[in-house]
């Protein structure tokens, strides 16, 4: 997805120190003020992976509640029961999202970049959102991408149909290292069976993964979801979730995702186990009701805040980077991408886009050996995912695979 253009430094993400001695810089207002509790999921990586035994230790993973309050202020609350200090959020009218961490002594103050669905108050209000990382700085070299969706008392039914997108980096020794033996960007369509409330939700469906040359790989799913119920049969969004991998001739590859959260129509999972085969993200988006009711063209169209997860799959030059930037899909069919990775290098990506009824994505490049992403459109119109399967024949022989979450962008009010 990257392209090499000229440096621009189009997104702030580092905030020098007010003094010599640290604080808090100056940071702006919150524009629009939040109080509401957040499963937030993350997947990073250093930008070089090293050789392939250390691979487990370039990448990192995790999850945490993400607290923001009416005072511009958030905290992470992690599974170890610990919560982080309180640091400064601001979220703008467009639904621009700024998430600050202070620095310390001479250190400076890093700014994740993201966005934050605004929608109406009501009923059915389940704002999803992410932020990206994109400062590989001191005692924090790595860098990624975060999601979440806002957590819910009560059940979400999960029954139905739903596309699947989800990117692991490989952990397994490889006798013969590939770019499949690095990392692995599936789309797919899966299928969650009915089942009564708390009880795990079989798991099947169809897609491919990124291959280890320009072509895709099929592969079949499997496995199991379950909302997390307390003794009260009440929950918070947080399910079970395990997907099975297979493709033809070779065993299963399952991995868990160790912490889940479903979201409005939308399930995030995290597979954290790094001592494992594999690592990463998963993101499920549930279809529209093709054909009772199909997904809009009209409603599509405008202008997306993403942010994404970029891994280079050379095996002799591996590693990670994240992007930041905007989406916009155009009457007429046409699409464009401006983004910025973590060394301030600007690129840009246009072509044209198909919408499936079902709220399917099928991005076409424009130029770059002419590369097929795969994405969806949430049931609201206001978040997407999409995938960048292409192993592409690259003239510096360094391919790369992406996974790309999007909101909306508002336009604020006069």
């Amino acid at each position: 997805m990257h392209k090499h253009c000229r440096i621009a430094f189009l997104f702030l993400t580092v905030i020098l120190a007010s003094c010599a001695e640290g604080g808090d810089p100056e940071v702006p207002a919150s524009e629009v003020i939040i109080a509401a509790n957040h499963h937030t999921f993350w997947f990073r990586g250093l930008p070089g992976f090293g050789n392939a035994a250390n691979r487990g230790d370039a990448v990192n993973s995790g999850s945490a509640i993400l607290e923001l309050r009416d005072d511009s202020q958030y905290t992470l609350s992690f599974p170890n029961s610990t919560t982080s200090s309180p640091q400064r959020y601001a979220l703008g009218q467009t639904s621009a999202l700024n998430i600050y961490q202070s620095g310390g002594s001479r250190d400076p103050t890093i700014v994740f970049q993201g966005a934050y669905q605004i929608l109406p108050q009501g009923a059915g209000n389940r704002p999803e959102l992410f932020f990206t990382d994109r400062v590989s700085f001191g005692n924090s070299p790595s860098v990624g991408l975060y999601v979440g969706a806002k957590v819910q008392p009560g059940q979400d039914e999960l029954e139905g149909a739903w596309r699947i997108f989800s990117l692991h980096v490989m952990l397994a020794t490889a006798a013969i290292q590939t770019p499949r033996t690095v990392a692995r960007a599936v789309y797919g369509e899966i299928n969650i069976a009915a089942g009564a409330p708390g009880a795990a939700r079989a798991l099947t469906g169809t897609g491919f993964e990124s291959g280890s040359d320009p072509s895709v790989v099929p592969v079949a799913f499997s496995g199991s979801v379950a909302n997390v119920l307390d003794a009260q049969q009440q929950g918070n969004g947080a399910c079970l979730l395990t997907v099975g991998y297979t493709n033809t001739g070779s065993p299963t590859d399952t991995r868990v995702f160790n912490h889940a959260a479903a979201g409005r129509d939308l399930l995030l999972g995290v597979d954290e186990d790094e001592s494992d085969t594999a690592s990463g993200l998963s993101c499920m988006l549930r279809k529209f009701d093709a054909p009772a009711t199909p997904a809009d063209p009209a409603q599509v169209l405008g202008t997306y805040l993403v942010g994404g997860m970029t891994i280079w799959v050379n095996p002799s030059n591996a590693g990670a980077d994240s992007i930041v930037g905007e989406l916009t899909l155009a009457s007429g069919g046409s699409f464009r991408l401006d983004a910025v990775g973590y060394q301030g290098i600007d690129f840009s990506y246009q072509g044209s886009y198909v919408l499936a009824q079902d709220g399917g994505l099928t991005l076409l490049v424009t130029g770059n050996g002419g590369e097929t992403w795969q994405g969806a459109i949430s049931r609201n119109y206001d978040t997407l995912m999409v995938v960048d399967p292409t192993v592409e024949n690259r003239a510096n022989n360094r391919p790369e695979i992406n996974y790309l979450m999007g909101v909306r962008k508002r336009t604020p009010p006069p």
